[in-house]
This record gives C-alpha cells, structure tokens and sequence, in this order.
C-alpha cells in the first residue's frame, strides 16, 4: 500500500480519482455521478470543473488530493485536504477540511487516506478538520447517514453506509446534521382541495396585511434578479452554521447553471413595500435522467436533459435555494413563498409530483417547521464531523 499526493494541476490523476469513485459505485442503483465538467471541466463548453485549478474556488483556497494505490496501479480509495482562507476568514476559525472522501472497505485504507489529510492540514496550520465537504456549503458537503434506499437527489452527497463506521473509528465527532425532508406536492381528491382552500385563504391574507408582492424569475432579462438573489443569500445566511461568501467568479458558475436549469416559474422573489425580503428556489431534478444515462456519453445526457427542461416533463425537484432577511422573518413569508411554490409546481403543463427540501441545518427549527406545517418528513440525513488537530 502506498499513498500519492497531488495537486489540482494534475489533470490524469484528478481524472483517475473521478473513475475510481465511478468504479467503486458502479453497481449501487441509487447513486448518481456528478457531472464530470462540474468535477473536470469542459472546455468545448466553457465549463470549469471544482477539481481543477481554472475553477475559482483555488483562488482562495489551498487544495492537495491524496490517492491510496495497492500494488502497481490499483487504486483503492481518495481524498483531498483543503484549507479555505474565505471561511476561516469569515468565521475567524483555522479549520482545514476533507472532503471526496472515498474509499474500498478496508479500515487500513481509510485510516491512510484521513492520516494524509490531517496531517497536510496540521502543517498547514489548522487546529480543525472537519468534514467531508466537496469543498464547502457552496458545493456538496456532508456523509450520509440514513436515507440511502432513495435515488440521490441533485446536488447532493451518496456514500457507502460503512464509512461512518471508519470516521468515527478514527476519531471524527459528530460537528452538525443536515436534514433533507420530502413534501408531496399533489394531494389528490376532496383532502388536498380543502388543504389548498385553507392555504390560499391565509397565505393571501398575510400577503395583503405585509404588503407583500412575489415575483417570479426573468429568464429572458436575468441580472437584475440574480443580482437580488445574490444579496439576499448573504443577508439570510450570514450568521448560518458553514456559511461561506460566494465570491463574484464563483456565483457567475452559480447564475450560469441556474440560467440554464431553471423553471422561471420555481423561482421566486419575495418584496415587502418594495424591499426584496426573501428568495426560494426549486430546480427540477436532473438525476432523474443521469440514473438512466450512467454509461451514456455526457453530451447526450446534456443534450436529453435540455430537451425535457424545455418541454418540463421532470417529476422530481429539489428545493435548495431559501432564504429570508432577518427582519422580515416574522412576517409568516416561509408559509407565503413555500404555498406559492407548490401552487406554481402544480400548473398545467408540469408534472412534478416530488420535492426534496435540502439541506436544513438541524438547529434550523423555523424552517424545519415551516416544512412540517405542510406535511413535510424527514428521509434523509447527512452528517459534518469534526476532529481536533
């Protein structure tokens, strides 16, 4: 067994460390590969993948990647160290994390791969590794811990079931938990008329008592609202556990995708008296094609997605996007924007029946209850852990 270090520059092993996870998973139905220029990049589109150094995020980070190779050129598990300048800046923290964490089941491959990182961390600095985080709350982050007889949801994290065994063996401490929970967004029959009755009434009431007005995403002229959405996500989540300011480049990738992936009509803008106030957003899930498209080259998956985006013939999404200014908190705009979300999920012409609200932070009660108001229930959950250096 030895282990190799190497740098976001290195673009044969950052492409051997996608295929191993590509090959370890290949049999297990419910995960679902990221995009590989999401990971690599692309060139002929544009695209800067988070492995490389061209991506944004190594502006203000520092990034080594270890592999653990058995014999000549087996490789049997991966991980890559990261210290964030922007985080620890922020929160006024030396925290170090790890994150594409992957390994074979064989304790003594963990144990390498989490010994590398922490102690390329510990040199570095850090009297915190935490983890895993792919490479922070601005990208995928946290190990599955229940709910993996489901499909993965975009955007999110699959791992096998055994490395939490491996992290708490080798120290790790719990540090928060992510909560996923999922709505049904048609009730049928005489319940789900009255239910919606109920709805409408109050949340038009809240709406004309706060002077509320709702505005759905311009897809045709969208700088102005992106640049809304932009402000008001560090506004609601500046004091949010793991929260990091997206830097202009990084949210550029951000606006580009939601451009391009975006229901206009599941996103949605929320004005008190004219002040933006609130943001959600839902996006449909394109993991409902990539679990049918593994072994399908990734232009044709792209060009399949593109084509059901435009006719909207997607029956799962993904609620990701929410946030509300700390002063308007108190005005009831949760219940408003989650009633005016589903309404418009369920127009003519869509056909969503699923929605995954992800990921709640576990301390978030107002939210977490705003879900179960309507029905909401957890299924999945994610963990972040922590290990003193």
């Amino acid at each position: 067994m030895k282990i190799i270090n190497f740098t976001p520059e290195n673009k044969k092993l950052t492409r051997r460390l996608v295929k191993f996870a590509e090959k370890l998973y290949k049999n297990d139905s419910n995960w679902v590969p990221p995009l590989k220029m999401e990971l690599l990049g692309n060139r002929l589109l544009g695209a800067k993948g988070i492995l490389r150094k061209n991506h944004p995020f190594h502006q203000h980070a520092e990034v080594q990647y270890f592999m653990v190779v058995l014999g000549k050129k087996k490789i049997a598990g991966t991980i890559a160290a990261c210290v964030n300048h922007i985080y620890n800046d922020y929160h006024h923290e030396k925290t170090g994390f790890f994150g594409f964490f992957e390994t074979i089941e064989d304790y003594r491959v963990a144990e390498e791969l989490l010994n590398a990182a922490k102690g390329w961390l510990k040199e570095k600095g850090m009297q915190t590794m935490r983890g895993p985080a792919n490479f922070s709350s601005n990208e995928t982050l946290g190990l599955l811990v229940s709910g993996f007889d489901t499909l993965t949801t975009m955007g999110t994290t699959y791992n096998k079931p055994y490395y939490l065994d491996f992290l708490e063996r080798f120290g790790c401490t719990k540090s928060m938990d992510l909560i996923a929970q999922t709505l049904p967004i048609r009730i049928e029959g005489e319940e789900g008329e009255k239910r919606n009755l109920k709805l409408k009434n109050f949340t038009e009431k809240i709406k004309e008592r706060n002077k509320i007005r709702i505005e759905n995403f311009n897809s045709k002229k969208p700088e102005e609202h992106l640049k809304i959405i932009k402000e008001l996500y560090h506004e609601a989540w500046k004091d949010n556990w793991g929260f990091v300011p997206l830097s202009d480049a990084e949210f550029a990738i951000l606006a580009e995708n939601l451009k391009m992936a975006a229901d206009p009509k599941l996103i949605k803008i929320a004005y008190v008296e004219d002040e933006p106030a609130a943001f959600i957003g839902t996006l449909p899930d394109i993991n409902e094609i990539f679990s049918q498209t593994k072994r399908w080259p990734e232009l044709f998956t792209l060009i399949r997605i593109l084509f059901r985006l435009k006719r909207k013939k997607f029956t799962r999404t993904r609620l990701l996007l929410f946030g509300i200014q700390e002063k308007f908190r108190k005005l009831g705009l949760d219940g408003v924007l989650f009633f005016e979300e589903f309404a418009s999920a369920r127009e003519e012409g869509r056909i969503y029946n699923f929605c995954e609200i992800s990921w709640l932070l576990e301390t978030n009660s107002l939210i977490l209850h705003a879900g179960e108001r309507l029905k909401a229930v957890e299924y999945k959950r994610w963990r972040l852990f922590d290990l003193p250096l």
